[in-house]
C-alpha cells in the first residue's frame, strides 16, 4: 500500500516499521529517491550537459517517432532499423501482499543465516503472485501531499531543463 508506506517514511528513516527482509531502510524513503530534480542536478554537476539527452515520458508517448528520431540525432546515428512498439515492462500489481511479505521474511532469514546461494524459489513465487491489473489510484488528498512534497523539486527540474512542468503541480 503506497499511501501507508509514504506516511511511514519518517518512522522508517529512524529505523522503525521497516519490514523484515528489507535489505536497507533507505530503499523505503520514497520521497528522497524520487526527487528527479535533485538527481538531474547531481548528474549535470558531473557530466557535460551536451552529453546528456533527456526524454520526457509524455512526449515519448505522444510523439514517439519524433522522439526516437531525436535520440538518433543526439547519438549521431542513422536510423535504419525497424522499431518494435510492443509494450515491455507493463505495470503490474501484487495479488496477495501478505504472501509477498512472508516470502520477504523468509529471504531475510536466509540472509541472516549467511546463505548466499540463490535457489530461484522466491522469484518463481513472486512471478506467480503478480497480475497485469493496474494498481488502484491514489486518493486526491495523497496526491496533494505529494504535490506539496515535490513542488520545489519540480521547480528545480524545470529550471535545469528549461521546461515548464507546472502541470505536474496538482495544487495550482
Amino acid at each position: 500500500n503506497f499511501e501507508k508506506a509514504w506516511y511511514l517514511q519518517t518512522e522508517r528513516a529512524m529505523g522503525n516499521h521497516v519490514p523484515k527482509g528489507c535489505p536497507d531502510f533507505k530503499l523505503l524513503l520514497y520521497g528522497e529517491i524520487a526527487k528527479i530534480g535533485f538527481q538531474v542536478d547531481r548528474l549535470l554537476s558531473k557530466v557535460n550537459r551536451h552529453k546528456v539527452h533527456f526524454i520526457y515520458f509524455d512526449d515519448f508517448i505522444n510523439k514517439t517517432d519524433k522522439i526516437i528520431q531525436n535520440v538518433f540525432n543526439f547519438l549521431e546515428l542513422t536510423p535504419n532499423l525497424q522499431i518494435d512498439y510492443q509494450i515491455h515492462n507493463k505495470t503490474k500489481r501484487i495479488k496477495y501482499p501478505q504472501f509477498t511479505k512472508m516470502v520477504n521474511i523468509a529471504l531475510g532469514v536466509k540472509k541472516s543465516l549467511g546463505i548466499k546461494s540463490t535457489f530461484g524459489i522466491a522469484d518463481r513465487i513472486h512471478n506467480k503472485n503478480i497480475t497485469d491489473e493496474t494498481p488502484k489510484q491514489l486518493s486526491s488528498s495523497t496526491l496533494r501531499v505529494l504535490a506539496d512534497y515535490f513542488e520545489n523539486d519540480i521547480q528545480t527540474l524545470s529550471n535545469l531543463l528549461n521546461k515548464d512542468f507546472s502541470k505536474w503541480n496538482l495544487n495550482k
